[in-house]
């Protein structure tokens, strides 16, 4: 065996430890923990309510396939959310694990997957989005054939209705923004984001979206940190990032700019941008050069230290002291 068979190898052996770890820990993590959960096991328990309704438009918009894919868990809802769960790790995960150009950028996305809550949130409580995110993923990254992935992604709106917004945008850039300058796919985002942040949450009401009060009512924080530091990242990638793989970079470039240009007037922009950011952190991971991982050094520290000092309370059903409380006893009967 020679010397880079044997440092593979030894990388596999390490990433998919921590992989099997990660998946044993998720499996025995209590529901009652986290925000949602308890909604995911009344969509098991009763999804033929939600499979009813007088509208077929209503019923058609708001994630029938979900209901459907709920309905296997009727006779043990427990497990609905802990098999969501698992199955967005194993997709996130993965695919981390192949894209990583080393152990080291590895080791930075391990962190970034635990502790940046655009990508831990839809592992344990945002898991309708993680569920479609996770399998649109699949969808850009395994199905070959163009026409394939667009007839695919056609299903992800009836998973979660943010796909309603992002599978259009993913249909127009495979057909035509695919082919453009890139400077042309951000300006047209940009455009298009701005028109729609406007307008968005007036139509959901209209079509009758189940989640649009959720969505005009939420209060995510717009202090500004985010809006710099995904700024940045977006000039970074611009002026200095690898180009090697066109169609990711195209949209890593419209997730970015989706977001950017949607943060101060679009409530639920950081929700939508979750199912991007996967794509942003395979791009970062994808290369060994030192400036990109001094990128991902930096977003490590950050997103690691911005969950630590809060973050993670808004999965939760509990407040600091009794989340560290139940932490302990949990590691302590695990092991």
């Amino acid at each position: 065996m020679n010397r880079s068979s044997t440092k593979h190898t030894i990388y596999c052996i390490i990433s998919y430890s921590i992989l099997l770890i990660y998946i044993f820990i998720l499996w025995h993590l209590p529901n009652d923990w986290f925000r949602d959960r308890d909604v995911y096991l009344i969509y098991a328990k009763n999804y033929d309510t939600f499979l009813k309704n007088d509208d077929p438009l209503k019923q058609f918009v708001n994630e029938p396939l979900f209901s459907q894919i709920a309905s296997l868990f009727s006779n043990q809802p427990d497990f609905f959310p802990i098999c969501m769960s698992i199955f967005i790790a194993l997709t996130y995960f993965i695919l981390v694990i192949k894209k990583s150009k080393n152990i080291i950028t590895f080791f930075l996305a391990t962190l970034l997957l635990l502790f940046n809550t655009f990508l831990i949130f839809p592992q344990l409580f945002q898991q309708r989005q993680g569920l479609a995110t996770a399998l649109f993923l699949i969808i850009f990254f395994a199905v070959k054939k163009q026409k394939n992935r667009i007839i695919l992604s056609c299903i992800l709106p009836f998973i979660h209705v943010a796909f309603f917004i992002i599978t259009p945008i993913y249909i127009i850039y495979e057909t035509y923004l695919q082919h453009k300058d890139f400077k042309k796919i951000i300006l047209y985002t940009a455009l298009t984001t701005i028109i729609f942040s406007m307008l968005s949450i007036s139509l959901m009401y209209l079509i009758g979206f189940r989640q649009a009060d959720i969505y005009n009512t939420l209060n995510e924080s717009r202090g500004g940190g985010s809006f710099i530091l995904h700024l940045a990242l977006l000039i970074y990638i611009y002026f200095l990032g690898n180009r090697y793989d066109q169609r990711l970079l195209g949209c890593v470039f419209i997730g970015l700019t989706f977001y950017i240009f949607s943060y101060f007037i679009f409530p639920p922009s950081g929700r939508l941008f979750s199912s991007f950011y996967p794509f942003l952190l395979i791009y970062l991971i994808s290369r060994s050069k030192s400036q990109d991982i001094l990128v991902l050094f930096f977003m490590s520290i950050i997103f690691t230290y911005l969950f630590f000092s809060s973050g993670y309370l808004d999965m939760l059903n509990m407040g600091a002291s009794s989340f560290n409380y139940e932490l302990e006893r949990f590691f302590r009967n695990l092991f």
